[in-house]
């Protein structure tokens, strides 16, 4: 009896030990799955924080699923103008065109042509009316000191009077038709200025001895940004006695193009202008 108590309390003390290990072995297991799964979740969070959009969801992973990729942001505002570049070489000169008609008291021509904003001393030119007097045409753009720019033919009679006397011999008139002009912006091309439009400028009275212009630009308030138009017209006189000989009058044609571009100076702005002045019987 005694060798039977022996051998099941020797049986009991290994069975005991073997669940004991058993015991062990399962908490070790568990204990390295949870090291690995850690493990893993750290490597996927560096991963996020380096590349960005590769983060991958460490359970959709197992699971066999694809992340999706989130929506786009909204597209940051648009930075400042860089500098302007260097003007590039002078390109080749192009062949001599035909002679054209010789120019002279019977024919003058103006020719306005500026681009890339660079239009000091190129803006304007000038032009006489034989016996009536003298003009300019004129394409500034808006700048810090004007800011429409200039954009007219402008005229000063020799018979002009004082700020107190009105002319002695005649009235001075320019006759202008201006058809076309304002061709709106990008955002709205259409614009109902672009008509045609007959106007008067004379010369009769006191005070006018600064002398008168007719404005290409078509806005009461503001500028034309865009225009292409043409001016046709006639620069008399009307003597205030039978007896006094009038000069011949001077016709024009003055035909234009320019945009201006946004803002004062703008870089990229350009203008175009080509007049013929023809006085027939001197």
């Amino acid at each position: 009896r005694l060798r039977d108590r022996q051998g099941k309390a020797t049986q009991i003390m290994r069975r005991s030990r073997q669940e004991r290990d058993s015991q062990i072995r399962l908490a070790a297991g568990l204990v390295a799955f949870s090291l690995l799964l850690l493990l893993g979740l750290l490597l996927g969070s560096g991963k996020a924080v380096a590349g960005g959009e590769r983060s991958v969801n460490a359970v959709e992973t197992a699971a066999g699923q694809k992340a999706e990729r989130g929506k786009r942001g909204k597209r940051g505002k648009r930075g400042p103008r860089g500098y302007r570049g260097p003007r590039g070489p002078q390109g080749r000169a192009g062949a001599d065109g035909a002679r054209g008609i010789a120019a002279g008291p019977d024919r003058q021509f103006i020719s306005i042509d500026w681009q890339n904003g660079d239009y000091d001393g190129h803006d304007r030119q000038s032009f006489v009316a034989p016996g009536i007097g003298f003009g300019e045409v004129r394409c500034t753009p808006p700048n810090a000191n004007e800011p429409t720019g200039v954009q007219w033919i402008r005229f000063y009679p020799d018979d002009a009077g004082s700020s107190t006397e009105g002319p002695s011999k005649w009235a001075t008139t320019m006759w202008t038709t201006r058809s076309g002009g304002n061709l709106g912006t990008d955002s709205s091309p259409n614009d109902d200025s672009h008509l045609s439009v007959v106007r008067t400028a004379r010369l009769d009275r006191p005070n006018q001895s600064s002398g008168f212009q007719e404005s290409m630009n078509s806005q009461t308030v503001g500028y034309d940004v865009r225009s292409t138009g043409m001016f046709t017209g006639m620069i008399t006189t009307e003597p205030f006695s039978p007896d006094t000989a009038k000069p011949p009058a001077t016709t024009f044609r003055i035909t234009w193009h320019w945009d201006f571009g946004t803002g004062y100076d703008n870089p990229s702005g350009r203008c175009f202008m080509a007049g013929t002045f023809v006085t027939k019987g001197t």
